[in-house]
Formats: structure tokens, sequence, C-alpha cells
């Protein structure tokens, strides 16, 4: 499992993510930790917006198509 924190900060982001996770053959997750939600859904990431913290979780090595999320850059 890969896990990578983020920032998902409008509603622009949000759909923005949502497009590039719905792309991939794997399962998207964000979670804080405690909550787990589905990446591929709008719904999903909007709800995310409320964590403190937002990791991405995915099962393989996904960065470089969600780098303008990622707060390590």
């Amino acid at each position: 499992m890969y896990q990578t924190p983020i920032r998902i900060d409008t509603l622009k982001d949000a759909q923005a993510f949502v497009n590039l996770a719905a792309k991939l053959d794997q399962d998207v997750t964000l979670t804080d930790g405690t909550h787990n939600v589905n990446g591929k859904s709008l719904l999903g990431c909007l709800y995310s917006m409320e964590f403190d913290e937002i990791f991405l979780q995915t099962e393989s090595p996904v960065g470089a198509v969600f780098e303008q999320f990622s707060i390590l850059a």
C-alpha cells in the first residue's frame, strides 16, 4: 500500500482529482487515518476536505498522476 499526503482545497480541485482517479485501474482511497472514502467519488473527495490531513492510498505508486495535489512537492 502506498500513502501520500495531499491537499484538496476547492470544488474544482475535487473534480480534477476525481477525473484523474477515474482513469486508474486500481482503488483510490482518501483517508485521515481514521476515516476512509472512495477517491473516485466526488462526494468522497468533498467529504475528505473536512479531514485535518488527507492521505492518498493506492495499491501501486501513482504520485506523478496526482502531483498537482501533493504537499511534498
